[in-house]
């Protein structure tokens, strides 16, 4: 026996689906590309090949021309930069 969606649906068709209002803040992804654009050039191009290029620790050491170890070394400071500046711009977590 096949079952009508309209009969199976628990809301009216009538009735308006209720969202929720938008938020008036910013969006986070702005926000990062400000903080992000506020790093060192060292900092940014780490954060830039590791995360937007996802290229590995191996990769982006080899891309730069410097050792693994520094690749770490800066990936570890720019994120705690970034920390900061996202903090300072008021976004306390970007998770979804």
């Amino acid at each position: 026996m096949r079952t009508s969606i309209r009969k199976t649906c628990s809301r009216s068709p009538t009735k308006p689906i209720r969202r929720k209002p938008r938020s008036t803040a910013a969006t986070p992804a702005p926000i990062l590309r400000a903080c992000v654009a506020k790093l060192s050039p060292a900092h940014r191009e780490i954060i830039n090949l590791v995360y937007y290029h996802e290229k590995s620790v191996e990769e982006a050491g080899a891309i730069i021309g410097i050792p693994q170890s520094t690749v770490k070394t800066r990936m570890f400071y720019a994120r705690k930069q970034l920390a900061d500046l996202l903090k300072g711009a008021g976004v306390d977590s970007l998770a979804a």
